[in-house]
């Protein structure tokens, strides 16, 4: 077995395993004493959750019932099948017999757990879940509601069994909707708590003492500690990766020098490597690659209120230091300085990975839309009238369209339902819909998120007759105008105007980095390339009522 180990959770008892006591004995009280919260551990792959929850579990094993369900196996689940999936994890836990592979809704799955719970009074519970990104949204969604009622119930005086069970959740950006909006079903009811890296000392030390078995004296090891910590900052996955790359060395009969160091950095960077290459998937998906190079180029106070940067944290890409924002460590400072110089990390492929074409019954675009988090899409309501085939001005209150991702899998329709729509007057910032996937987005897609800065260029694809495959109009903003609209016009003397068939795409902004309003209208006359958007502002009223 490698002294130095970097795939999956350290098992307890490794010697390599330094740090994180302050950490364990926060989880430790926050399962010893009453349940007034549940817990979140926030941290990016590979930052020691795992082994983190190891230890909790070793140090409650004889004093409370342990519940770890670990969602990786379970990426195609239904609701009713997570549901059915977790009541088997506490069976299992209580020595129970199994329930059904599916249970169909979050009201069965409470009630099945409480009269579990009830059969063992005495009994305190921690359930300890990871991996919940591996759900589809719904799923993920689904539970997290049920778990908050749950919490909720707790202070009845007829489900005070609930009041017994501790809720830990490890994750990272997945767990950004479920916990950080005010609508999150993880908001106000748990405790976060980010893990940090690993010090100086403690990295050092974890190099020195692994070198020492392998051989190393002990002044030499703690020098490759230093060297080490230099490039990784104390990221637990990185040093002991890199601590791995000396091992190898040593096996194959190589002297240990800084040359064979920093090969073993650059092919981190280069050459695949999992971790970094699920940091640059996640910031591609997410359209973060904006805000990593304001962190690059800008000094930025440490605030989480910034959507972006408190997704960017989450991936591992940046960490909060003496009440700044700054890169995580060198090697991703390299890594990501790399990928900006890329023509691919450019804004209209995030952009194009939200973008979504909206069908009537006879299979014609009628509009656009986009995708954000949680599985929903924004649109104007009149699109979703024109594509429901109902008169012009008809609101409906229920309904499912056709759409398909046309920049990423084009013809491959999916089914989305209304889940909120306004009584519009046209022209006016109330003409807006939002929807929900009835299944997971495809591969390839990715929300789009918001600017969080003013901008005045624009960039927008729609779907106008003549055009159904998709057609780009760009220009700059202009004004507010009467009811709450903004007016847009290209300034090319050449290109397209902004038709019917736009209306409901996102209005991009290349120097803000997002998306910075929903094209609503275009003037009736085709000569003239002029038309509204609703701004970030309205929408996101919108999406919170």
């Amino acid at each position: 077995m490698s002294v130095f180990q970097f795939r999956g959770p350290l098992p307890v008892g490794c010697p390599l395993y330094k740090g994180r006591q302050t950490d364990l004995n926060k989880l430790l009280r926050w399962c010893q004493g009453e349940v007034q919260h549940y817990g979140i551990i926030l941290g990016a792959r590979q930052s020691g959750k795992s082994s983190l929850l190891l230890r909790l579990e070793q140090q409650l094993y004889s004093t409370h019932v342990i519940c770890h369900a670990d969602f990786e196996y379970l990426t195609e689940a239904t609701p009713a099948r997570v549901f059915g999936a977790l009541a088997q994890v506490f069976a299992r836990a209580f020595e129970q017999p199994l329930p059904d592979a599916e249970i169909p809704d979050a009201l069965r799955f409470s009630e099945y757990l409480y009269q579990l719970l009830d059969l063992f009074p005495a009994q305190r519970v921690v359930l300890l879940i990871e991996e919940l990104g591996a759900l589809p949204l719904p799923g993920r969604f689904a539970l997290a509601n049920a778990l908050r009622a749950m919490f909720n119930e707790r202070q009845r005086p007829s489900r005070r069994a609930f009041a017994r069970l501790m809720v830990i959740v490890a994750g990272n950006t997945e767990l950004y909707d479920l916990a950080y909006t005010d609508v999150s079903p993880f908001s106000n009811i748990c405790e976060t708590h980010y893990l940090v890296d690993l010090n100086v000392a403690e990295s050092v030390s974890l190099i020195q003492e692994g070198l020492t078995m392998l051989g190393v004296p002990a002044d030499q090891g703690a020098a490759y500690g230093q060297s080490i910590y230099q490039l990784a900052h104390g990221y637990p996955y990185l040093t002991q990766r890199l601590g791995h790359a000396l091992e190898t060395a040593l096996e194959d009969g190589d002297g240990l020098n800084d040359t064979l160091l920093e090969k073993a950095a650059e092919d981190l960077i280069t050459c695949g490597d999992p971790i970094v290459t699920h940091l640059r998937k996640v910031m591609l998906e997410q359209n973060l690659f904006q805000a990593a190079k304001t962190v690059l180029t800008e000094t930025l106070r440490f605030n989480r209120h910034d959507e972006a940067l408190a997704r960017l944290e989450l991936a591992g890409l940046i960490r909060p230091e003496n009440g700044y924002w700054q890169v995580r460590n060198p090697l991703y400072d390299r890594a990501v300085r790399t990928w900006l110089d890329s023509a691919e990390e450019s804004t209209p492929i995030a952009l194009q990975k939200g973008l979504v074409r909206i069908f009537n019954s006879h299979d014609i675009p009628v509009g656009a839309g986009f995708l954000i988090e949680g599985g929903r899409i924004l649109t104007c309501a009149h699109v979703i009238s024109d594509a429901l085939g109902l008169p012009k001005g008809t609101i409906p209150k229920q309904g499912e369209v056709l759409l398909d991702f046309p920049l990423v899998c084009p013809h491959e329709q999916m089914t989305a339902r209304i889940i909120n729509i306004q009584v519009y007057t046209s022209g006016k910032v109330d003409d807006i819909a939002l929807l929900e996937l009835v299944a997971a987005p495809p591969l390839g897609t990715g929300p789009l998120a918001f600017a969080n800065k003013p901008g005045k260029d624009f960039r927008v694809c729609g779907f106008p007759k003549g055009r159904e495959d998709g057609a780009w109009a760009s220009g700059q903003l202009v004004a507010a105008v009467s009811g709450g609209l903004i007016q847009l016009e290209s300034t090319k003397s050449t290109g397209y105007p902004i038709l019917p068939g736009f209306s409901g795409s996102p209005a991009w902004c290349e120097s803000a980095g997002g998306v910075i309003g929903m094209i609503v209208a275009a003037d009736t006359d085709r000569e003239v390339k002029v038309g509204h958007m609703i701004p970030v502002s309205e929408l996101q009223k919108f999406i919170k009522n």
